[in-house]
């Protein structure tokens, strides 16, 4: 874990020096401004011209895309955990046969947060 704190933090240390040394100061100070663009595609466009604007779009697709793709795989994950801990509905705690994953339903991911916070507040409130 140590070791992907020190790369996280060794490219943000990195990419802030390239925008020191590609962008001055008046320039980075605007970016924060509303209707400016952020800094990081303001760098890719001195340095790589019209084309940057296009690499640092298709990098920001590819991270969200990405971020995308983890939370729809763990979702149905938590409440399959939380079924067999019997804090959630026990259907949930069924395995698909063939792939022995529990299945993706959406209903868990859009009914299970207000399930959750009506129970944890019937808890709360008969313990009062």
């Amino acid at each position: 874990m140590a070791t992907g704190v020190l790369v996280v933090v060794t490219l943000y240390v990195l990419a802030n020096v390239a925008y020191l040394n590609v962008l001055p100061a008046d320039v980075i100070a605007a970016t924060s401004t509303e209707g400016r663009p952020p800094v990081g595609t303001t760098a890719m466009q001195a340095m790589l011209g019209t084309p940057g604007l296009y690499v640092m779009a298709v990098a920001i697709m590819i991270s969200t895309f990405g971020c995308n793709n983890g939370l729809i795989l763990s979702g149905a994950r938590v409440y399959y955990a939380m079924a067999q801990d019997n804090l959630f509905f026990k259907s949930a705690a069924v395995l698909h046969p063939t792939y022995r994953t529990p299945p993706s339903r959406s209903s868990c991911r859009r009914y299970g947060p207000a399930c959750c916070a009506c129970r944890a507040r019937t808890a709360s409130c008969s313990t009062s």
